[in-house]
């Protein structure tokens, strides 16, 4: 995908292509949007939950899940677009 007429591939993008394995997992509401839930696993064995905007193809969540001393550990990241539409 090149960039067309000024838009930019969003972040989650990168992330999804270096990814070892990704899948769609579904749908969920976050703050009142609707989003599509995708699970890639990144080299290293890591997970990472991306919940991405459904209109607008934007972050809303970043969930990690990591291995730390054999202990799983899971951090989330809310991503705030207020007022933003389209790639960013």
């Amino acid at each position: 995908m090149k960039e067309q007429a000024g838009l930019r591939r969003p972040r989650w993008w990168t992330t999804v292509r270096r990814a070892t394995r990704s899948s769609a997992v579904g749908t969920d509401k976050v703050d009142g949007r609707e989003t599509v839930k995708l699970k890639v696993t990144v080299k290293g064995g890591g997970v990472v939950t991306l919940d991405i905007d459904a209109a607008t193809f934007l972050e809303v969540r970043l969930t990690r899940e990591v291995d730390v001393s054999g202990t799983s550990t899971a951090s989330d990241a809310d991503v705030g677009f207020p007022g933003r539409v389209g790639f960013g």
